[in-house]
C-alpha cells in the first residue's frame, strides 16, 4: 500500500506500539516469556534446546496473538497457520499431499476465516485489543473494506512474527 493510504491504515493502530503503550503490556509479555522459558527449563538447567524452535519461534507470535486478542487456546493454531504461510516450501510446514502454493493458500484462507469471525464478534462486543480497534475503525467515514481488513491481520501475524523471529534468532548467534 502506498502513501497516503498506507499512513491512514497505519495510524489506526500506531498508538498501540508507542513506548508508553508497550509499557502497559509489559507484564503480559514478561508472563509469556516466563512461560516459554519455564518450558525450556523443564529439561533441567543443563539440558540443551533449539533456541529458534523453543523460544524465537514462539515468543513473537504469542505476543502478537495477545495484542490482537486471540484466545490463548488458539495460539497454536495461529502459530501453525503463520508457519505454513511463510514456510510452505519447507517439508516440515507443508501440508501433506499439497504443493507449497496449496499450503499457503489453505493457511491464508484459514487465517482469513478465523479473523473474519473474530471481527464480527468484536464488532458486537469490543475489547481492549487490536482486532477490536481494527474491526470498528473507519477511514474517511467508512469501515475498512473486508479484504483490506483481513490483509491487515495477515500482515500483523505473518510479517510481525517472521521479522521478530529472525531478529531474535540472529541476535543470539555467536
Amino acid at each position: 500500500m502506498d502513501p497516503p493510504e498506507h499512513r491512514s491504515y497505519r495510524s489506526l493502530i500506531s498508538q498501540r506500539f508507542t513506548p508508553r503503550a508497550l509499557q502497559r503490556i509489559k507484564q503480559q509479555v514478561d508472563s509469556i516469556a516466563d512461560e516459554i522459558l519455564d518450558g525450556v527449563m523443564e529439561g533441567g538447567a543443563h539440558a540443551e534446546t533449539d533456541f529458534v524452535a523453543t523460544v524465537s519461534a514462539l515468543l513473537p507470535i504469542w505476543v502478537i496473538a495477545e495484542m490482537l486478542g486471540v484466545p490463548r487456546s488458539d495460539w497454536e493454531l495461529l502459530f501453525h497457520w503463520t508457519n505454513r504461510t511463510i514456510g510452505a516450501a519447507d517439508p516440515e510446514y507443508r501440508e501433506e499431499g499439497k504443493t507449497p502454493r496449496e499450503t499457503v493458500d489453505a493457511a491464508r484462507l484459514a487465517l482469513f476465516h478465523y479473523f473474519n469471525d473474530m471481527t464480527e464478534d468484536r464488532r458486537k462486543s469490543p475489547r481492549d485489543d487490536l482486532v477490536s480497534i481494527l474491526a470498528n475503525s473507519e477511514i474517511d467515514g467508512e469501515p475498512l473494506p473486508p479484504f483490506e481488513l483481513l490483509s491487515f491481520y495477515l500482515l500483523l501475524v505473518v510479517a510481525g512474527n517472521e521479522t521478530t523471529r529472525n531478529a531474535t534468532s540472529g541476535g543470539c548467534s555467536p
